[in-house]
């Protein structure tokens, strides 16, 4: 399914300079195109070359012909010797990326990665899995998105119990039944699927700790009787790849809230952490994932996502889970289409987000962004 996605803005001062370019591509398209050209002409005048080369290959309509048509554009582009040809050079590179893009077909972000490609981070293929980790499907892999707990505490009477946790996915990334794997080891099954969301529920049983003895002293004698105690700990913790001291770590999730007004980010396991989106409304005519409860966001960015990162977070900047990653725009890979937290829980409404494991920790690993934001509602508990 074509996904089509809003125009960013462009630098102004230079639209001016491609009117005649324009001119002489538009009259490249036979006599049924000329009114879909015109309008797009018109509209050069607010979004510039670029977005005009990408507004073509978001028409089905002229889909076969528009490789051509940008290929002429670019042809009709003067070597202008002022100070502007460098930004001129780079905006025909914009363009000419944008050509290729309806040339060879990119992988969408909903796909799970079919290739078998080691993480950037390494950590994010090791056990425990947090949110961020990659998680292998029988079709690939996706990344882990929550990790939650029922809420009944029926459910956590035993030590096994108490450590087996539940891990979000999007529902795309496997069928239901399948199993979930971490690295070649299996850790789990997934046992629900929503009807109408791009959601699926994998239950993680906890693996034993031998760690663990249990001693007794009797007040008579002074030897202690000393037997194991089988205690088991968890696969998965409520944490999340983002960035803390300047590097890449597993930081505890402090809870979920909506979407902030400023920046926010995705954590992949295919892309890292990328904070470059900002929420956006899916209006009339924007094509959208087949999912019901679908939110987007506009990135800075081009390849922003990739496949793999399905299923994953959308976090912000103070560590509170917005939502699962569903999919992306074909193209660009500059949209973002997610599942809200709010309908997660909504739908999981005998889940919460599974306690902060307080040992662990680990060390940092790739370069952070600079700037800040937040946007938080609802905290976690630590347990």
């Amino acid at each position: 399914m074509t996904r089509q996605y809003l125009p960013r803005q462009a630098d102004v001062s230079t639209h001016h300079r491609y009117a005649p370019a324009m001119d002489r591509a538009a009259a490249l398209q036979s006599s049924a195109q000329d009114t879909w050209i015109q309008n797009a002409h018109r509209s050069l005048l607010r979004r510039g070359p670029q977005q005009r080369c990408q507004s073509e290959l978001n028409s089905p309509i002229y889909k076969k012909r528009v490789h051509s048509s940008c290929k002429a554009l670019l042809s009709q582009i003067p070597n202008t010797p002022d100070r502007t040809r460098s930004l001129m050079k780079t905006l025909q590179l914009q363009k000419g990326a944008a050509c290729l893009a309806i040339a060879i077909a990119t992988t969408l972000a909903c796909s799970a990665a079919m290739a078998q490609v080691d993480p950037r981070n390494p950590e994010r293929d090791a056990l425990p899995v947090i949110s961020g980790s990659k998680v292998g499907v029988n079709t690939g892999s996706c990344t882990a998105g929550a990790v939650v707990v029922p809420r009944n505490f029926l459910w956590r009477l035993t030590p096994y119990q108490n450590a087996t946790r539940w891990l979000v996915l999007a529902k795309h990334c496997s069928l239901l039944g399948g199993t979930v794997y971490s690295r070649e080891l299996p850790i789990g099954i997934v046992e629900w699927q929503s009807a109408a969301s791009d959601l699926e529920l994998v239950r993680v049983p906890p693996e034993p700790n031998p760690a663990y003895t249990w001693c007794q002293a009797h007040q008579n004698s002074g030897a202690a009787i000393c037997n194991p105690y089988l205690q088991y700990r968890p696969r998965a913790h409520n944490r999340v790849f983002m960035p803390r001291g300047g590097r890449e770590a597993r930081v505890p999730v402090a809870g979920w809230s909506n979407a902030p007004d400023g920046q926010f980010c995705t954590s992949g396991w295919r892309t890292g952490v990328r904070c470059v989106w900002r929420g956006m409304s899916l209006g009339p005519g924007i094509a959208q994932p087949n999912y019901d409860h679908i939110s987007a966001a506009d990135g800075s960015e081009f390849v922003s996502l990739d496949g793999g990162d399905s299923g994953g977070p959308v976090v912000t900047y103070d560590m509170h889970l917005i939502g699962i990653i569903s999919s992306s725009d074909e193209r660009t890979r500059s949209i973002l289409f997610y599942t809200p937290m709010s309908q997660v829980l909504q739908e999981l409404h005998d889940y919460t987000l599974a306690p902060i494991n307080t040992s662990d920790e680990n060390t940092g690993w790739e370069l952070a962004p600079a700037d800040d934001d937040a946007g938080a509602t609802q905290r976690q508990d630590h347990g």
